[in-house]
């Protein structure tokens, strides 16, 4: 009873302005009170940054954030600032660029509103909805914290509470610590950088909690059609997610995770998506419609906020379980591994690190791997289709213009900020070769995984590494060779020596190879030029196509020529195998006899029959077989 009672007196002398404290930013929010996707902020500064002011005070909104790699200017969404002194007198304010206010005096307090980025129009410097922030009255609010609230230039490391009156049926979807008293919620973050690292969705809720070993997992959903999801999703990822909680040894680094979704209402364009015929004009109003949407996720230490369209089937709940698992192992890089230009990150002038080959490359890595040592996927399907599709994408980096760490250290800028995407694919196939290489310099004693857990719990969320050592510490804790495996094909410029590297775990590679290859059963088979929605639409089919193909039938766009394939090669001339398609709405298996012919095939591999015993130990030590 108490502490009820000391709560409800916070919160009236913090409403009401009567009080400030000694060392914590109060901000104050009501979601009730929209104009127009709009929302108003008013700050009670901390008495003891008060007492700190000089006669000129900057006022900062984030260039950036951590994990967007891309200029956002938050400040551009910022009107009506104001700053008052002790004795409720406005003081001078001066728009300096785009991100800062000065203000000529001391302020005891400060308001402003905020326009959303969802409904503002933005030319230059767009930015990514998962991003971004989101005003609709009674409907849905989203705090990207960066968007909402500013902070005293250099006082980053103030703790913070914000106070936020919502509507009676809004429920807070987040992984920051908050109370709620009647329809007011306080959120407190240690830091300015707590804040930013901790999104808020406020909407009726559509959750589903459950544990993945000692952390809670919260999976919070608004989606615009008013279709309630989250329970599909859990049983969608339930098993990667437990995978994962094995990779750590069942034993988390944080207790609470929330998944952060917003869903666009494509309903509309259920059927297109599905593989039904469409007109010409009916496509110029999807891309319309899709003009301009980030779709997407970004990572948070504790959480992840996703954007993304539902067409009214499982493609959002599908997309989502994609992407969820890299993701969610951000709670190990960088959450709980990064240097001091992410620990300490500059806010209004950011310093790029270049360990993105730490943070997105071996993040992306990982999750590819968990889920084969966890066997959701079994080791084939990740060799010849993610490893495999890393190895092609990747293939497509200016390894000799630019090293990777060259390109994060300038990936705001060009020719390297077009570059960023391969974090994702050059990055992880690196992750692979990398903890191959472990495995095989250390006889099987250490993998990348035990290199990067050993110095994540060594460094820990609040301890920063050095930038320019962390190289030579990480080879410290794995093996001297690795560090020539850095200094040509991470900082340096040289071809990734991907068949010489594989070969130890007794993969066969080639670049290109040339011989006898499978015929393809689609010649003859002509598909319609649209292909939406994963689906492929048989237009026409000639007399000389095989299998029994009919005008009408659809396949899944992903349908390479695996099924003419086995981990040790190409199937016999002659042999059979089964392509699965759609026909009248109903699934059918289609026969399909393999036909062999003179030609060539790029990044083709394979596992050897005959291997050493050193690589039988790689190979299973890698996959954990």
């Amino acid at each position: 009873m108490k502490t009820k009672f000391i709560l409800i007196a916070v919160c009236f002398l913090l409403f009401v302005g009567l009080t400030h404290a000694q060392n914590v930013q109060q901000y104050k929010i009501d979601l009730r009170k929209v104009d127009e996707n709009r929302l108003k902020v008013e700050l009670l500064v901390a008495s003891a940054t008060y007492q700190n002011f000089s006669d000129e005070v900057v006022f900062q909104f984030p260039k950036t954030i951590p994990g967007t790699y891309a200029v956002l200017d938050y400040g551009r969404f910022i009107n009506n600032f104001v700053a008052l002194d002790a004795n409720k007198k406005s003081l001078k304010i001066k728009k300096q660029g785009e991100n800062n206010f000065v203000i000529y005096g001391k302020p005891y307090s400060i308001s402003y509103v905020v326009k959303d980025s969802y409904h503002t129009k933005q030319k230059k410097n767009k930015i990514f909805e998962p991003a971004g922030t989101n005003i609709q009255k009674d409907e849905n609010i989203i705090f990207n914290n960066s968007g909402f609230f500013g902070i005293f230039k250099g006082t980053e490391n103030t703790a913070i509470e914000l106070l936020v009156e919502k509507p009676s049926n809004f429920y807070a979807v987040t992984s920051l610590s908050s109370t709620l008293q009647n329809n007011t919620q306080i959120f407190k973050a240690n830091d300015y950088h707590e804040l930013v690292d901790n999104p808020i969705m406020f909407s009726e809720p559509d959750t589903t909690s459950f544990m993945v070993a000692n952390c809670k997992v919260t999976l919070g959903v608004y989606n615009e059609s008013g279709r309630q999801i989250s329970k599909d999703l859990y049983k969608e990822i339930e098993k990667s997610m437990q995978a994962l909680g094995l990779f750590f040894g069942n034993e988390l680094p944080v207790n609470n995770y929330s998944f952060i979704i917003y869903l666009k209402d494509y309903t509309e364009y259920k059927g297109i998506f599905e593989g039904d015929k469409v007109g010409f004009f009916k496509i110029i109003k999807i891309i319309r419609s899709f003009s301009g949407q980030g779709f997407g996720a970004l990572e948070h230490g504790n959480s992840s906020m996703y954007f993304l369209p539902d067409f009214g089937n499982d493609l959002a709940v599908k997309t989502i379980k994609d992407i969820a698992s890299h993701e969610f192992l951000h709670i190990v890089t960088p959450l709980n591994l990064h240097s001091e230009h992410v620990g300490n990150f500059n806010y209004a002038d950011p310093k790029m690190s270049k360990h993105l080959w730490l943070y997105e490359g071996i993040t992306e890595y990982f999750a590819g791997l968990a889920l084969t040592q966890g066997k959701v996927t079994n080791p084939w399907k990740y060799l010849s289709e993610v490893l495999s599709g890393k190895i092609s994408s990747g293939s497509k980096f200016p390894f000799d213009k630019m090293s990777f760490t060259e390109m994060s250290e300038n990936v705001f800028n060009e020719p390297h900020k077009s570059q960023y995407q391969q974090v994702y694919e050059r990055g992880a196939l690196m992750g692979a070769l990398l903890d191959i290489e472990i495995i095989s310099a250390t006889n099987g004693e250490k993998t990348l995984k035990d290199v990067v857990f050993t110095l994540s719990k060594k460094y820990g969320k609040n301890k920063n590494f050095s930038e320019q050592e962390f190289f030579d510490e990480f080879v410290a804790a794995s093996h001297p060779s690795v560090k020539t495996f850095i200094d040509k094909y991470i900082s340096g410029r040289d071809t990734l020596a991907i068949k010489e590297i594989l070969a130890k775990v007794g993969i066969e590679y080639n670049a290109e190879y040339k011989g006898m290859v499978p015929v393809s059963p689609f010649e003859g088979v002509k598909f319609t030029r649209i292909n939406l929605g994963g689906k492929r639409i048989v237009k026409k089919v000639s007399k000389e196509a095989c299998c029994g193909f009919k005008k009408g039938d659809k396949l899944n766009s992903s349908v390479i020529l695996k099924q003419s394939s086995t981990e040790f090669g190409f199937i016999a001339d002659g042999a059979n195998y089964m392509i699965e398609v759609e026909r009248d709405g109903k699934p059918l298996m289609l026969e399909v006899t393999n036909k062999m012919k003179e030609g060539t095939k790029k990044h083709y591999l394979f596992r050897m029959k005959n291997l050493s015993a050193e690589q039988e130990r790689n190979y299973k030590r890698w996959l954990n077989l």
